[in-house]
């Protein structure tokens, strides 16, 4: 019975039919996987800056994304209730620019002064 899984090999700078060190492999993919990584949350920081609102920009940065929600550091609960009031906005914009992101939700949480 021939096996039904549907795995494919990520395509490598490897020359077929030539040995390699798995560790060769695995720091390959790992690469291209941090490097996506990275170009994901620069394309959301740039657009995060472009879109909140100016008096919020100094108080509130973006924390991470991890399983699709957008982690938000907010320097303080005045701060966390003014972007509470733009988050539906501000989301929906975000998921617009940027799709590859796939952001679910917006977490806020509060850094606390000096942090943000």
């Amino acid at each position: 019975m021939k096996d039904q899984h549907n795995y494919q090999r990520p395509k490598s700078k490897c020359r077929r039919g030539r040995a390699v060190r798995i560790g060769e492999v695995v720091n390959e993919v790992f690469e291209d996987a941090i490097l996506q990584g990275q170009d994901r949350l620069r394309e959301l920081n740039n657009n995060w800056q472009q879109l909140l609102p100016v008096g919020l920009s100094r108080h509130c940065r973006l924390g991470g994304l991890s399983g699709g929600v957008l982690q938000i550091e907010v320097e303080s609960a005045l701060y966390a209730s003014e972007l509470q009031l733009c988050k539906a906005e501000l989301l929906g914009e975000l998921r617009r620019r940027c799709p590859r992101a796939r952001i679910k939700a917006m977490k806020l949480v509060i850094a606390g002064a000096g942090r943000v």
